[in-house]
């Protein structure tokens, strides 16, 4: 939250998707050190939903779905969907408190 500059780790183009108007970050979807997409557990029909800026290689996408798997197999205590959402609303457009479940509505 203390820094301004972001784009070592971010695109400034994503900020609005990571960071809500009072600088507090969703949960993040990281490769390589930079920020590639947003996360999120849905209840009460546990699952977990990914959302990713861009399009990634097979392999990548492969690795993502099988760290979702095990966050909610945490979470949740037994095997969970997980769902790609293709658009989300910015978390600079919500109400606060959006980053707690930044894909609500995917």
């Amino acid at each position: 939250m203390g820094y301004r500059k972001r784009e070592r780790y971010v695109r400034p183009e994503y900020y609005n998707r990571i960071f809500d108007r009072s600088g507090n970050v969703t949960s993040t979807i990281l490769l390589d050190g930079r920020v590639i997409g947003v996360w999120d557990f849905e209840k009460p029909e546990p699952r977990v939903k990914i959302y990713l800026f861009e399009k990634v290689g097979r392999s990548v996408f492969g690795e993502i779905c099988f760290k979702a798997q095990e966050i909610g197999k945490f979470i949740a205590g037994k095997e969970v969907p997980i769902r790609e959402c293709s658009s989300m609303i910015t978390l600079t457009q919500r109400t606060a408190g959006a980053v707690m479940s930044p894909l609500k509505g995917c």
